[in-house]
C-alpha cells in the first residue's frame, strides 16, 4: 500500500498493491499494521455499503459531532465517484480547505477522511457501491449527525455535473453555520 498526503490534515489518498493472475486480481485495502505505519490510527468498528442507482447522485455533505466523531475509509466497489471532502476543524491549519478526489472500482484506491472532516460525493456512473469502513459505532442520537446544502456559496463546489438525485433529508439541510 501506498498513501498519498493530500491538501487537507490527515487526508490521504491510500493506493493498494494488486497482485494479479489469471484469475483476476487480489488487494488489501485495510491493513492495521500499515495504518498505524502511516500514523492513521484507525480501529474498524463498523462497515457500510451505499448503492447508488443512478449516475448524478449525490450524497452529502456530512459530519459527526462530539463523542461521535468518526474517521471513514472510503473505496468505490462498483463505479466511480466524484468524491469531496472540506475540513471543518477550526484549530486545523487546513480549516476551510476543500478537495475533490475520483475513487472508481478500476484503481481500487481508497481515501481516509479524518473526523471533522464533511465528505460528500457524487457518483459518475450508474449502479455505484461506495464502501465505508468507519472506527465509532453508529448512534441512535440524530442530533450528533450534521450536514448542509451540497450547493452552499461558502464553498463553491464545482461539480463535473450538476447532481440530479439527492435525498429529501439532505435537500433540507441549510447552508453551513460556523
Amino acid at each position: 500500500m501506498k498513501f498519498k498526503s493530500l491538501n487537507i490534515s490527515g487526508v490521504y489518498k491510500i493506493i493498494p498493491k494488486k497482485l494479479k493472475d489469471s484469475r483476476g486480481f487480489f488487494l488489501r485495502n485495510i491493513c492495521e499494521k500499515i495504518l498505524k505505519k502511516n500514523k492513521i490510527n484507525f480501529n474498524v468498528k463498523q462497515c457500510n455499503l451505499s448503492f447508488n442507482k443512478k449516475k448524478f447522485t449525490f450524497r452529502g455533505f456530512h459530519y459527526s459531532t462530539n463523542k461521535h466523531q468518526e474517521n471513514k475509509i472510503l473505496c468505490v466497489v462498483n463505479g466511480k465517484i466524484e468524491n469531496h471532502i472540506i475540513d471543518l476543524r477550526k484549530n486545523s491549519k487546513t480549516f476551510l480547505k476543500k478537495i475533490k478526489v475520483i475513487l472508481d472500482s478500476k484503481n481500487n484506491n481508497l481515501i481516509h477522511i479524518p473526523s471533522g472532516c464533511a465528505n460528500g460525493f457524487l457518483t459518475l456512473e450508474n449502479d455505484t457501491l461506495v464502501h465505508y469502513y468507519m472506527d465509532n459505532f453508529f448512534s441512535k442520537n440524530s442530533k450528533v449527525y450534521k450536514g448542509f446544502r451540497f450547493d452552499d456559496p461558502l464553498f463553491k463546489i464545482k461539480y463535473r455535473k450538476q447532481p440530479l438525485i439527492i435525498s429529501k433529508k439532505d435537500k433540507k439541510y441549510k447552508n453551513i453555520t460556523l
